[in-house]
């Protein structure tokens, strides 16, 4: 990985998200794990490159072929509702600054709408 995408998102070959700005917002951040209750089998099925503790979101394969290898046993539809259910909340948070636990990471609310974004596009053209 180059310097360049040091701290972005991997979603591709040579597709990134990238990680925004925190602006030293951190201790103002919206926990938003009880959001993403109904998606942790989803998330614990993208948990493949290490575990959330150590390496954050660096941990989930979000690749789109490995996200739909991932979650084969899954209703991608369903996954897709939730998803979008999980997208219109954060976006309707006033906060800009987003902590997960079971992610184990912050994100700038657009770094994690972008991730939501792809997501979705990933189950709804498969």
């Amino acid at each position: 990985m180059s310097k360049e995408h040091e701290y972005d998102i991997s979603i591709g070959k040579d597709q990134w998200i990238v990680f925004g700005d925190l602006n030293n917002e951190q201790e103002n951040a919206v926990e938003i794990d009880s959001f993403m209750e109904a998606l942790v089998p989803m998330w614990k099925a993208l948990e493949t490159q290490c575990v959330s503790e150590c390496c954050g979101i660096d941990a989930y394969d979000l690749w789109k072929e490995d996200v739909l290898k991932n979650t084969a046993e899954f209703d991608h539809a369903e996954l897709a509702k939730m998803l979008k259910l999980l997208h219109d909340r954060i976006d309707g948070l006033k906060q800009e600054v987003l902590v997960s636990t079971m992610l184990n990471n912050y994100f700038a609310k657009t770094t994690f709408l972008q991730l939501i974004e792809h997501l979705l596009n990933v189950y709804k053209n498969a």
